[in-house]
């Protein structure tokens, strides 16, 4: 609920001060209305992969995403990992180079887990909207 709230801000953020690439991108990542994203969507991303400046706007994106999983809903990482996944196969060649040093935080991500997190120090902010939801396990 309180990263949902941050993500909204960050969206509103980058779909006013943010390039054409990133409004896409954002419209698709942040929006937790948008569950699933469709393979046309998933193709024009990896498309814009191919001008070196929209690549690196795109995985500018990616990065602040996945650098502060705290600050986003598991469903915009969810997401975010299936595009840099499509965009390192489908799209240019040097998205691969782009999302090496990605990694470092998909690795953090497989200990992630909210409850452990909101648990281990119950008087965040995450804490307490944990508390405040009935605490329980993640959804997405």
């Amino acid at each position: 609920m309180f990263a949902g709230a941050f993500t909204k801000g960050k969206s509103a953020a980058i779909q006013t001060f943010g390039t054409d690439a990133q409004r896409v991108l954002v419209s698709l990542l942040f929006e937790d209305s948008v569950q699933i994203i469709s393979s046309f969507d998933l193709n024009k991303i990896a498309s814009l992969t191919y001008s070196d400046d929209v690549r690196d706007e795109l995985f500018d994106v990616f990065r602040e995403t996945l650098e502060r999983p705290t600050d986003y809903t598991v469903l915009t990482l969810q997401k975010t990992l299936v595009v840099v996944r499509h965009a390192v196969i489908y799209g240019a060649e040097d998205c691969v180079d782009d999302a090496v040093p990605l990694t470092r935080h998909v690795d953090d991500l497989r200990r992630y887990n909210t409850v452990l997190i909101a648990q281990s120090n119950p008087n965040s902010a995450l804490g307490f909207w944990h508390k405040l939801k009935g605490g329980g396990v993640d959804m997405g």
